[in-house]
Parts: structure tokens; C-alpha cells; sequence
């Protein structure tokens, strides 16, 4: 018997014909009665069974032969809804399950005679437009829990519910994100126990080297209307070292604050300690960056320092003033935080005086450089005479 199928591992998925094929595992055709030979000769393992419409169509218009069967390869594309799927949550009131799993195709109905039917039925939900890719959840502890039941079986068993069929096998991988608060909620709530067990959490923390935060300011400004306003040097660096300095946590090491640890994290020699002393400090404090203030705070203080009118040109002061005046109008900051914001600010405040003193310095000895230069020419001219009237002598 000759199969026109390929390596399973390939993305490659029966022909499809519209939404009513989900992009199937090829090698589900392979009837279970030989499967143990198939996998012994392949060195591989087959999952699952083929979809309510494959399998009607292998009925109907291969009647039932299976090497006769078209088998295509599909390229992944979230554009195209090719083997990435994304679910965005919404109103819970409107947004129907069918997003996920597909739904009923009522212009169909009456030509097919029953829901049930495969070819009334329409595979267009992002479960099945993933399957033999991944799908993204976005901010999916935000979403119904009848949502997220679908999950169970799916990372479980590998299959999940959809209209009046039985079990769809899919083969997808989920990528799901929310908050750490949402998180720490859902994590209390024992009602989600087994969600919990079939999840692999994976903390994203806030980035706590200042040279990339910088990197992070000038992408989301370059991207906006007010790129053409001139950020005086040294100002996108003092912000971002207020940012970083929200995130780390006090250290137990004998002589490390938090500015070095700052300057260690970021690259830069500090006196006293070496590369070994950074991953202990990782080490002491595994959660660090979980909390501080995000980016997306800074930018919009950026930002709001930027639009003031008739503004041409900011420095880092009128950025540390319009972060420290936007510190009030933040929900979620207390008193006690507010406090140690400002602790903050004057932090970030003292390195740029530091700073900007030495570019002055430099600034001066630039200046000056021609004169150093003729003074040398001079100085060089009269040791040279001086030297020749010894000789004579």
C-alpha cells in the first residue's frame, strides 16, 4: 500500500477546502489496525484520528481509500490563518465560544439536511486554525471561564469539544499571558487546580539593564508623531535608570546598593566586585523585576513632557519633572510607594548631575585643544632652542 504522505513532523495537512477542514496529521489516515506496524517501521507514535470533515471526505469522495487521498503541504501563517491562531478576549456578555471552536454554518442546513452534518458545519475557530502550530491567548485569565475549559482536554488529551461531534484531535502548542496579579488570583483560587497542573509558567520579568531600556524609549518614539522633537543627551539614560531602579531588589551583599547593582547589571566595572557577584545576586533574588514601574508609564511621561507647546527640545530634567508630577495621577501608586518613587527620582537625578559634570570637563578639554596644542608647539620650540645654545656653548 502507497501513502502519499510525508514525515509527520513536516507541516504538511490534508487538503483543505474552505473552513470546513481542520489542517489534519496525514498519518491520522492510517487506520488503527495498522498503526502498531506503521510506528514500528517509522519510529514514530501516531496521535489522534482525523477530523469530522476528513473523514467524510475519505467516505465520500475517496470512498474510503486512503492512498488515493491528496495530501498538501501548508506554510504557517497568522496572516492567512495557516497554523497560528490568536484569541483576544472581549465582552463576555457578546463574544461567543464559537471563536475558538467554530460554529454552525446556517446557509448550509438546508442543503445538508442536520447540524451534525461536517459540511454544515464551519472549522474556523482559532483552536482549529492552530492545530499542527500554536496558538497565542492574550490575556487569557481575563476571558470567561467557560473559555478556558476547552484547554483542559486539549493540553491534556490532546482533542477538544466542538458542536455535535465527537472529539476533534489537535496537535497545537498554547502560548498564554496575563499579569502577575491576575496570576497570583488565579494561582489562590483552588477552583483551578487542574488548569494549574497542565501549565508551565514561565515569569516574564521587566528588562533591568538600563542600555536596553534606552533602546525600549527611542523604538516606541521613533515609532510616534513627536520623533522630531529633540531629546537632549543623557535624557532617555536617566529615565531609564529611574525605571530599572523600581525593578531590582536590596541586596543582602555587604556594600551593594542598588545604584551598583544597577551598573553591574548593565555592563560597567564596579570596584569591588566581579562577574561571579552578579549571578549570586540573581540568584538572591529570583523574582527580581517582577514589579517596578513598565515601561509603557515612563513613555507616556515622555511623552507628555514632549507635547507641551511650542516644545522643541527636553533634557533629563524635564523628564525626571514630568515622571515626578505624574507619580499623583497614578492609580496604583500609595503613599508609602509614592515615598520611595521619589527616592527614586532624586537617585536618577544625582547620576545625571555626576554625568553631565564629566561632559562638561570633556566638553572643555575639546574646546580647548588647539590652544593645548599651539602652547605644546611653543613649549617644544624653546626646548629645542634651549638645547642648541648649549651646544654652541
Amino acid at each position: 500500500m502507497k501513502l502519499k504522505i510525508c514525515n509527520s513532523r513536516q507541516n504538511e495537512s490534508i487538503l483543505k477546502e474552505c473552513n470546513h477542514i481542520v489542517h489534519g496529521e496525514p498519518l491520522h489516515l492510517i487506520p488503527q489496525e495498522l498503526r502498531a506496524e506503521v510506528e514500528e517501521s517509522l519510529g514514530i507514535r501516531i496521535e489522534g484520528n482525523l477530523c469530522p470533515s476528513c473523514r467524510m471526505r475519505l467516505q465520500t469522495e475517496y470512498d474510503g481509500k486512503i492512498e488515493k487521498v491528496v495530501v498538501e503541504r501548508v506554510l504557517l501563517s497568522e496572516n492567512e490563518r495557516v497554523g497560528i491562531g490568536t484569541f483576544s478576549p472581549s465582552d463576555p456578555k457578546s463574544q461567543d465560544i464559537a471563536d475558538l471552536t467554530g460554529s454552525i454554518d446556517f446557509s448550509t442546513i438546508s442543503e445538508y439536511g442536520s447540524e451534525s452534518d461536517p459540511r454544515a458545519y464551519r472549522f474556523d475557530g482559532e483552536l482549529n486554525k492552530a492545530n499542527r502550530g500554536l496558538m497565542e491567548f492574550q490575556e487569557m485569565l481575563k476571558c470567561d471561564e467557560k473559555f478556558l475549559w476547552h484547554l483542559l482536554s486539549l493540553t491534556q488529551e490532546g482533542n477538544f469539544k466542538a458542536g455535535r461531534f465527537a472529539l476533534i484531535s489537535a496537535d497545537e502548542m498554547i502560548i498564554a499571558h496575563t499579569n502577575e496579579t491576575e496570576y497570583r488570583n488565579f494561582v489562590s483560587n483552588k477552583r483551578n487546580e487542574a488548569l494549574q497542573s497542565r501549565m508551565i509558567v514561565m515569569p516574564v520579568p521587566y528588562n533591568l539593564k538600563v542600555s536596553e531600556e534606552v533602546k525600549i524609549y527611542q523604538k516606541l518614539i521613533g515609532q510616534s508623531d513627536i520623533s522630531d522633537v529633540h531629546i537632549a543627551p543623557h535624557a532617555l539614560w536617566t529615565a531609564a535608570v529611574f525605571s530599572v531602579l523600581t525593578r531590582l531588589k536590596d541586596s543582602k551583599k555587604q556594600g551593594m546598593d542598588l545604584m551598583k547593582k544597577l551598573f553591574l547589571y548593565d555592563g560597567r566595572t564596579v570596584e569591588g566586585f566581579k562577574d561571579k557577584d552578579i549571578r549570586e545576586l540573581r540568584t538572591e533574588a529570583p523574582d527580581e523585576g517582577m514589579s517596578g514601574i513598565d515601561p509603557r508609564y515612563v513613555i507616556n511621561r515622555i511623552s507628555s513632557a514632549l507635547i507641551r507647546q511650542d516644545t522643541t527640545c527636553i533634557n533629563a530634567l524635564d523628564v525626571l519633572r514630568a515622571i515626578k508630577d505624574g507619580l499623583d495621577q497614578h492609580a496604583s501608586i500609595s503613599m508609602e510607594d509614592r515615598e520611595r518613587l521619589l527616592n527614586f527620582v532624586a537617585a536618577a537625578r544625582k547620576e545625571y548631575d555626576e554625568l553631565a559634570k564629566k561632559e562638561v570637563q570633556k566638553a572643555f578639554v575639546y574646546a580647548y585643544e588647539e590652544s593645548a596644542k599651539t602652547l605644546l608647539e611653543n613649549y617644544l620650540d624653546h626646548v629645542e632652542a634651549y638645547c642648541n645654545w648649549q651646544k654652541c656653548q
